[in-house]
């Protein structure tokens, strides 16, 4: 009832216990005194017994630009990176990934 018509929802229904993600700063180097560059991996692994798509979203500040990523990754907005990561059946994949960002 109060759902505007064709407008997106975001619906948090659960957490899934069976898909872990772990995030680690990789490198991080200061260019210049407003730019600087992040490497980052991200591990995720699926102890489901079928295959899974995961969203990955990664909240970037300041002016950012991805310099090169193992899986593509799209601009959702202003401050969000996002990449659609298949994990196979009882694996782990890595994605990993470079930004500069301009503070």
């Amino acid at each position: 009832e109060h759902t505007p018509v064709d407008e997106q929802m975001k619906l948090t229904v659960g957490k899934a216990f069976d898909i872990v993600a772990e995030q680690r700063l990789m490198d991080q180097q200061r260019i210049s005194q407003r730019v600087e560059e992040q490497a980052w991996e991200i591990e995720l692994r699926n102890r489901k017994k079928e295959a899974v798509s995961v969203e990955v979203e990664k909240n970037l500040y300041g002016d950012w630009e991805l310099l090169k990523s193992s899986i593509a990754g799209t601009r959702k907005d202003a401050y969000t990176l996002i990449f659609d990561v298949p994990v196979a059946a009882g694996d782990t994949t890595v994605l990993s990934f470079r930004v500069r960002l301009n503070h």
